[in-house]
């Protein structure tokens, strides 16, 4: 099995859960069961080719689904920062040695920079960068 090592890894740490029944992996996410059951359904026509996909989106693997069930919830995560000038809230820039607004420069967007998901490791966890919309840190 393709990434087994890291499946069993999840599943060991509880961040992966296996339910027997689509009934069971409803009821521990709160999930209406009649829609996640006509959800799996749908899909498993479009599988079996039976019906169109109505977004036409590429498989690459045509796997209908079916118990046991695999799920993890799924969050969006701080991934690293970009890096950029430094502006206050009004998106004036910030000098490097006073940290005091430069009299009639402004920055926005991708030059201020920003952030991109989460990766630990040797980066920090927490990147201390302004943003054009929020408060120095």
């Amino acid at each position: 099995m393709k990434n087994a090592e890291g499946f069993q890894a999840a599943y060991r740490d509880k961040t992966v859960f296996r339910y027997e029944t689509l009934a069971d992996l409803a009821k521990a996410y709160d999930i209406p069961l009649k829609a996640l059951q006509q959800q799996v359904d749908e899909y498993n026509k479009i599988v079996a080719g039976t019906q169109k996909d109505p977004f036409a989106k590429p498989l690459d693997v045509k796997q209908p689904l079916k118990a046991p069930f695999y799920a993890m919830r799924l969050t969006p995560k701080l991934h690293y920062c970009m890096g950029g000038i430094a502006v206050n809230p009004r998106s004036e820039v910030l000098s490097t040695t006073t940290l005091a607004p430069i009299p009639g420069l402004y920055a926005a967007g991708e030059v201020t920079g920003g952030v991109h998901g989460i990766r630990t490791g040797s980066r920090p966890k927490r990147c201390r960068l302004p943003q054009s919309t929020g408060e120095l840190t």
